[in-house]
């Protein structure tokens, strides 16, 4: 698995960067959301604003793979940052990090 895309955002909230993921098989999956949370990054799976005002997710991931892909987001958003705080915008197609889950 990768991140093939990483753009950082400035929404004026918790959301840091939208991310692209592909698959070994190379399916592309966009619009992960990297939030900063009390207790550091996680990742926000994408999602669509339902009749009830409230986002729901569009695709489910298990617990373990969600725990790789926050941290290999984390590591990468992470490893980017400069110190005067701009933040590289990673092109759609440049491999960020590359992590190997048997998906």
């Amino acid at each position: 698995m990768q991140i093939i895309g990483m753009r950082n955002v400035d929404w004026n909230n918790k959301v840091k960067a939208v991310l692209t993921i592909k698959t070994s098989e190379g399916f592309e999956m966009k619009n992960f959301k990297l939030v900063e949370g009390d207790n550091g990054f996680f990742v926000g799976s994408p999602s669509v604003k339902g009749k009830d005002d409230q986002y729901h997710d569009t695709i489910w991931i298990p617990k373990e793979l969600r725990d790789e892909i926050n941290k290999l987001a984390s590591e990468t958003y992470d490893s980017s940052m400069e110190p005067n705080k701009n933040y590289p915008q990673f092109s759609n197609k440049e491999v960020v990090k590359d992590l190997e889950v048997p998906f």
